[in-house]
């Protein structure tokens, strides 16, 4: 199997880390092990529910929108058209649906896309493996490793368990050393 193509140019920077260079992984959650999926929390971005501003992340309830001036508490809007809406996340138009599903804790930065793939932006670990579609120009397809393939974010080995093991080499990003991926 061949490294594929890079779509994202040859001087294309999408895609990847602008720090290391490291490409951003792609794989399947049903790639990982059966409890992956408990390491993606839901992720609600935060909009003014009257004018549908985003909602500065640093700024608590109840203030009033700085876009608006409408008064907004715990998700419910006071001003000149109460919003019905009410949901634990502060101001948010769609409560009862997050809009993504991400991982930020132990030195991962990933992320579920539309289509059940898990994309690692961040990881203490890498793989060299082979670029993806057209679809992610400049990532690369976890399950495609390459020996010869771009550096590439993935999952570590407690990613993995028995029904589905590792399907590529892991290395350190700090190190460069190959790091085990058989599944205690």
């Amino acid at each position: 199997m061949g490294r594929g193509i890079d779509y994202s140019g040859p001087l294309g920077t999408c895609n990847r880390d602008p720090d290391t260079g490291i490409r951003y992984g792609v794989i399947p959650l049903g790639a990982l092990g059966e409890f992956a999926h408990e390491s993606f929390e839901p992720h609600y971005d935060a909009t003014c529910g009257h004018c549908g501003e985003d909602w500065p992340e640093d700024l608590d309830t109840p203030a009033n929108c700085p876009a608006c001036g409408n008064h907004v508490r715990d998700g419910e809007q006071f001003g000149d058209e109460p919003s019905s809406q009410i949901c634990d996340e502060p101001s948010s138009q769609i409560c009862d649906e997050p809009s993504s599903q991400i991982c930020d804790e132990h030195g991962y930065k990933a992320h579920l896309d539309s289509s059940g793939d898990a994309w690692f932006t961040l990881s203490p670990y890498y793989t060299r493996a082979a670029f993806c579609s057209p679809c992610a120009p400049g990532a690369c397809y976890l399950t495609s490793p390459c020996e010869d393939g771009e550096r590439a974010y993935c999952p570590g080995p407690d990613w993995f368990d028995e029904d589905n093991p590792a399907p590529f080499p892991i290395y350190s990003v700090a190190t460069g050393e190959r790091v085990t991926s058989e599944v205690a």
